[in-house]
This record gives structure tokens, C-alpha cells and sequence, in this order.
């Protein structure tokens, strides 16, 4: 549970980002980064992690 407050604690601190260098260069994809997060988070991310660990 700690590891998934983090999670949020630093998706959280992303959004707030004042200069998103990681939107123009630092993502290989070319994923723009802030719109993933915000994406991901309007559903429940607890069950989202839970879901990926066991498809991993």
C-alpha cells in the first residue's frame, strides 16, 4: 500500500510540473506524459496496479 501512495504522491507532484521537459524530451514514445497521468488517474489506480502485477 505504501509503494501505491507513492505512486500517487509523485503522479500528483508531475501534474504540478512548471517545466515538463519529460513531455518533449524525455520520453522515447514521444507519450505525452501529464495527459497519461491524468488519463490513468480518473480511474482507480489501486486496481489498476493490481491488475498489472499479475499480468506481468
Amino acid at each position: 500500500m505504501e509503494s501505491i501512495n507513492k505512486i500517487i504522491k509523485l503522479s500528483n507532484e508531475c501534474l504540478n510540473c512548471k517545466v515538463p521537459f519529460c513531455s518533449k524530451e524525455g520520453c522515447p514514445i514521444e507519450t505525452k506524459i501529464p495527459e497519461f497521468i491524468s488519463k490513468i488517474k480518473k480511474i482507480n489506480l489501486k486496481n489498476l496496479i493490481i491488475y498489472y502485477k499479475k499480468i506481468i
